[in-house]
């Protein structure tokens, strides 16, 4: 394997025309940099014929296919390597791939281009598909502008960003341009496109004999993905607030042996949101040269400026306090290593706790259990007593699910009621949207109901690792690490790691009628004893807030006003200007606090403006 990339690669992009007597892919190409870029004009036409390339990507040929070629962006295998384990294995090759990766791949023989993500999207694809061929990117904006494809707004995926905060894949706001889902691969040549997912987490508990047995598999594989990031890094940054995923990063960072830096952002007046004491606690313990990095209230041209280098709308208070410290995060270190996954893999969210709480409470797995032993003997069973076995457990499944989904959109972002979002939406907007639109909260129940399985924590953290994680946490450190001149990497992030958690029994991580936010995530607690101080192990959850809400009641209170509610603002195509208006008065005046649903829609405005 070669070591990483020590300084910041090209954006992974290109554009393949199958039709080559159409636009040249040389002149399309321009379409996809960024304006007044003064390589356009030398943009060269790749040796691949129908291929081109922005400047700084590369193909490799493949050995033994004539007319094949790889590209490929990654810190953990080089093109060589990759495209030879193409070669001997195929499509299966991604089976082999480990880390972060993005590729695009011709294959002459069979005439098609594959298109992947890695398994959680640490570097993210977008393609746009236009008469006679298709091109990619890491960001969304540029492919809209190409001739041939729709850049106009995709109202389904406005409604989904309000619901969630954030982008779920395959939507992107244009509907010409898509994301491609992690740990999936595109095929295109004859016929349409089609997607299809390589990897997928497991659902079932596997045989430990005990939590001490378990933990220590939890303790190798986490070093074993630490050491294998950092392989050539010298010097590496950790973000920490306290919290055991961060602290747990930082920590296996330094068992590595490079010399690492920490960083936390804080704001001391509000409260809630000053980590330094905690902060300075996993410092000392890891041996860090520490930075506590005080952030005040932005201006609008801060937040603009915020907004408009993530590559989609990203309304996560979080991302604001991380993106405000970032360019003071200096002392020259390479990576930023990154707690983000823990709470995926080891049931940390408030909503697992409440949603698996619930599923023991109404006795789901149960249900599951009595339903499906039923249809197994349909057939030695009356066909009367059978379904009424199916209408009573299935009528109370599709309860619990409706449950679930309510608990788990009450923790993430689904802010408006039916009735509210009837409200916020014109009459125009809320047409477009059409009788038969599947919301995002039936598309998150689907997850649900549509898995099986006993260990229901894997099942209840499943949207959370299939898209909350990839879509919302990792574009958030990704786009503050590389305001910082860093690349992020992400540990729990390995898929190895992630197999080996979600076998994990349910009750050795989160024990039945677990509420505390300390009582969570026992295994990985356990597992990071012997580096991390008692008062970090037997902490709460600590992720990195801010006053947003402070914010929009007054600092930002007339910049709100300027950018939603005036004349020219871009989300007056979506909402109605009173509702938004009767949301800003409610926060203000104290009536109830809206600073979550405010900050989702400045967001979304000021996106639109940027990009």
């Amino acid at each position: 394997m070669t070591e990483i990339h020590k300084t910041r690669p090209a954006p992974f992009a290109g554009i393949y025309l199958f039709d080559k007597n159409r636009v040249k892919p040389a002149l399309l190409l321009r379409g996809l940099l960024k304006a007044g870029d003064q390589r356009a004009a030398a943009a060269p036409l790749s040796a691949a014929p129908g291929l081109a390339l922005p400047p700084g990507n590369s193909i490799t040929a493949i050995p033994g296919s004539p007319g094949s070629w790889l590209q490929l962006k990654s810190p953990d295998i080089s093109g060589v390597e990759a495209a030879e384990l193409y070669g001997r294995q195929g499509v299966s090759f991604t089976e082999d791939l480990r880390g972060q990766f993005a590729f695009a791949l011709y294959d002459a023989r069979g005439g098609k281009l594959l298109l992947c993500a890695d398994r959680f999207s640490e570097i993210s694809v977008f393609y746009a598909v236009f008469p006679g061929g298709i091109a990619w990117a890491e960001a969304p904006a540029p492919l809209s502008r190409l001739p041939g494809v729709d850049g106009g707004i995709d109202p389904r995926a406005v409604d989904r960003y309000v619901t969630m905060r954030y982008l779920p894949s395959p939507f992107t706001l244009y509907k010409g341009v898509r994301k491609l889902p992690p740990a999936s691969m595109l095929t295109a040549g004859k016929g349409a496109p089609a997607v299809k997912v390589y990897w997928d987490p497991p659902m079932e508990e596997q045989r430990y004999r005990s939590p001490g047995e378990a933990s220590e598999a939890v303790y190798a594989a986490l070093l074993d993905s630490a050491k294998y990031r950092l392989r050539g890094v010298g010097r590496a940054a950790a973000t920490v607030s306290g919290g055991m995923d961060s602290s747990s990063a930082a920590a296996m960072a330094a068992k590595c042996g490079v010399k690492l830096d920490t960083f936390t952002a804080g704001c001391k007046k509000a409260d809630g949101c000053d980590f330094s004491a905690s902060s300075a606690v996993i410092a000392k313990a890891v041996g860090s040269r520490h930075t506590y990095i005080e952030y005040d209230s932005p201006d609008g041209a801060a937040i603009t400026e915020m907004s408009a280098g993530y590559a989609e709308p990203q309304a996560d208070q979080c991302a604001a306090a991380l993106w405000f410290a970032a360019e003071k995060m200096t002392g020259g270190a390479e990576v930023l290593f990154s707690g983000d996954g823990g709470d995926e893999n080891f049931g940390g969210y408030i909503r697992t706790r409440l949603m698996l709480n619930m599923a023991r409470k109404e006795k789901g797995p149960e249900l599951e259990t009595l339903l499906l032993k039923a249809q197994a003997a349909g057939n030695r069973i009356s066909p009367e007593t059978l379904l009424k076995v199916r209408t009573a457990t299935g009528n109370r499944l599709e309860t619990l699910y409706s449950e679930l989904t309510r608990l788990y959109f009450g923790d993430t972002g689904d802010f408006y009621d039916p009735k509210e979002r009837e409200e916020l939406y014109n009459p125009a907007f809320l047409s477009s949207l059409g009788p038969g639109h599947k919301t995002s909260a039936l598309a998150i129940q689907e997850i649900f109901s549509g898995t099986q399985g006993q260990n229901w924590m894997s099942r209840l953290t499943l949207p959370d690792l299939r898209i909350f994680h990839p879509d919302c946490t990792v574009p958030r450190l990704r786009a503050t690490a590389e305001r910082a001149g860093m690349r992020a990497v992400f540990p729990f992030n390995d898929h190895k790691l992630v197999e080996l958690a979600r076998g994990i029994p349910e009750k050795w991580k989160l024990p039945p009628g677990t509420t505390a936010r300390n009582k969570c995530k026992l295994i990985l607690r356990k597992a990071m004893a012997p580096l991390l101080p008692a008062s970090i192990i037997n902490g709460s959850q600590r992720p990195f807030p801010t006053p947003a809400g402070d914010w929009l009641a007054g600092s930002l209170n007339g910049f709100f006003r300027d950018s939603l509610l005036s004349p020219g603002a871009r989300t007056a195509a979506f909402f109605r200007r009173r509702s938004v208006e009767r949301l800003l008065s409610e926060h203000v005046s104290g009536k109830k606090d809206r600073n979550a649903e405010l900050w989702d829609l400045l967001m979304l405005e000021l996106w639109l403006r940027t990009h």
